[in-house]
């Protein structure tokens, strides 16, 4: 064993790509072993092992794919991560037995070791980055063979070292979740899903392929598996496979920065830094906060306007006038915005690109918290009043019902897939409202949580979450949206008035007035762990959450100091034009 490990150790070291700059390089291999103490000591403390495969790809499709491609996304993973360096590809993985000619082995040229030898390598180089002194060693793979191995791998070793601060993951998501979203592309363009070597598979190395290597145009077919291909290479696009390998690195990195902040929590107060703070311009107070991520606005509600700051330059670009008592805006659809103006008892259609007023539509008393129903095309006003939702035809603009909720409605979600929840405050329940009919169907009681404000909605796990304001401490409830059953809770602090999820981290934020926002992840559809209390601001009470960038923004503002003889209870006064907006983001970014 021990002579075949040595071997395959030669080979990898052997191999890989001219080096780059090294002042650039996140190659190991590129450095000399001063300028890797070094960038270990200036923050880089996490190395990436990444395998790749030689194996059959049908006549028209190199040997070295899964090589290539490993080489060349673990390279931008440690660039844009920023603190990681990759050791050498491992160009070897289980793919058959060249005894019996199995699996790839039918075919000359692919190699094959042993799981056995696959994991005696992946550990031999993990120990080596750990003695080097990286405290995060990440093994993913870029061929199925060998990823249990991994795995398996990653846990026993994760379990012996995390009491030294050391620790050892297995990035999956680069490889299965990339397989999900390439499904979901072809059933979406009716194409037919690559079992191997096929268009995804070939689309990845065309884009890869600047010289033109690696891919024999003039061979690639459409096969069931004689051939060593078993899908279609001649629909392949160097589109596609740009998609595809940018899926493979935006998945590993969400899926590393999730894992490395859960670890930080755990040794440290937690994955969010403070970035900065914007200036809100202006007298008054505030409510909702909502994003566009893909139009890059967030929608600040202010008094009798709703300020508009664009999320990349962090600049007010526009704002919403004439919207008295503001609680919300929310983007719908298309060229659309819409606002919930509570004193004036009606709700603003906005062009977005203008921000202009083209209408107003009459709502019951009082709207509150507003949201936007995709599936129907619909906005939903919910009536602290009227204890009630108006409902209005993004297209039409005209109210299509009005639906009695029988108690005060805060925060609503929409699942996707014809329902809304809604907390009703004073009546300690979700109210689940069926889009179609627009009735409510069912009334779940949120106990031992009471009088519910923020609400989210993890869609893929079926899981609401509730920041609740009771009992004492307040409470986040996690609560099966199939049927109404709570399933888990953690204390949270005072005055909540939002919560968010994002799915790309599993993380679930609850923001509260006492000026702390309590941030939790979903670390199964049964548990709920909270990994920081963030210091805010006192007022703080409503976020938004960029999905893309995983950043989040609370408003606050400065305080006058309450007299020292004012009677109990008396809130202090907001300083005139204090108002700003804080920005947080996973380790500062």
């Amino acid at each position: 064993m021990r002579q075949i490990v040595a071997c395959i150790t030669i080979a990898i070291l052997a191999g890989g790509a001219a080096p780059r700059a090294q002042d650039r390089s996140v190659l190991i291999e590129d450095l000399t072993w001063t300028e890797v103490r070094d960038a270990i000591a200036g923050g880089k403390t996490t190395a990436i092992y990444y395998a790749g495969s030689i194996e059959q790809n049908g006549p028209g499709l190199a040997l070295g794919k899964h090589l290539f491609l490993a080489h060349y996304i673990a390279q931008r993973i440690a660039e844009r991560l920023g603190n990681a360096l990759v050791y050498p590809t491992m160009p070897f993985a289980p793919t058959g037995d060249p005894v019996k000619k199995t699996g790839h082995l039918r075919f000359p040229g692919s190699v094959n070791v042993s799981e056995e030898t696959f994991a005696a390598v992946a550990r031999d180089v993990a120990l080596s980055a750990i003695s080097a002194g990286f405290t995060n060693v990440l093994l993913m793979g870029d061929h199925g063979g060998g990823q249990k191995t991994l795995e398996t791998l990653a846990r026993a070793m994760d379990q012996e070292w995390a009491p030294k601060s050391v620790h050892v993951y297995y990035i999956g998501d680069v490889y299965y979740k990339e397989k999900e979203q390439m499904r979901a592309y072809a059933a979406e363009h009716k194409l037919a899903v690559d079992q191997h070597a096929g268009y995804d598979d070939t689309s990845e190395v065309l884009f890869i392929d600047k010289d033109g290597k690696w891919v024999r145009k003039d061979k690639l077919m459409k096969d069931t598996g004689a051939s060593g291909v078993t899908g279609d290479q001649t629909v392949a696009t160097v589109e596609i496979g740009k998609m595809s390998v940018e899926n493979k690195i935006t998945d590993a990195i969400a899926q590393i920065r999730s894992l490395t902040a859960l670890a930080g929590a755990q040794s440290s107060d937690g994955p969010y830094r403070k970035i900065k703070e914007i200036a809100i311009p202006g007298e008054g107070g505030w409510d909702y906060l909502n994003i566009d991520s893909a139009a890059h606005r967030l929608y600040v509600s202010h008094a009798t306007r709703v300020v508009v700051v664009d999320t990349v330059t962090d600049a007010i670009v526009g704002e919403i006038a004439d919207t008295p008592g503001v609680h919300g805006a929310v983007p719908a659809g298309p060229g659309r915005v819409f606002t919930s103006n509570g004193r004036g008892n009606n709700a603003s259609i906005v062009d977005a690109k203008t921000l202009q007023t083209l209408s107003k539509v009459d709502t019951e008393g009082n709207p509150d918290f507003i949201m936007f129903e995709a599936l129907r095309n619909e906005v939903y006003t919910f009536n602290g009043a009227g204890k009630s939702a108006t409902v209005i035809d993004v297209a039409t603009g005209k109210i299509v019902a009005t639906i009695p909720l029988g108690g005060k409605p805060e925060a609503g979600v929409s699942d996707g897939a014809g329902r809304v929840f809604v907390n009703v405050e004073d009546k300690d329940n979700v109210a689940v409202i069926d889009v179609a009919k627009h009735e409510v169907i069912a009334n779940w009681p949120i106990a031992p949580g009471g009088q519910a404000a923020g609400l989210a909605l993890d869609r893929k796990n079926h899981r609401l979450f509730i920041g609740a304001h009771k009992p004492d401490p307040p409470l986040m409830l996690m609560m099966d949206s199939t049927n109404g059953q709570i399933v888990a809770q953690v204390p949270i602090g005072a005055g909540v008035d939002a919560t968010w999820f994002d799915p790309g981290t599993g993380y679930v934020f609850s923001s509260c007035g006492d000026g702390t926002t309590t941030i939790a992840h979903e670390d199964s559809p049964g548990k709920l762990t909270v990994v920081q209390k963030l210091e805010t601001e006192r007022g703080a009470r409503t976020m938004a959450l960029d999905p893309a960038t995983h950043r989040i923004y609370l408003a606050a503002a400065k305080y006058e100091p309450v007299p020292a003889d004012a009677p109990p209870n008396t809130r202090p006064k907001m300083i005139p034009g204090s108002m700003h907006l804080l920005v947080y983001g996973i380790d500062g970014k």
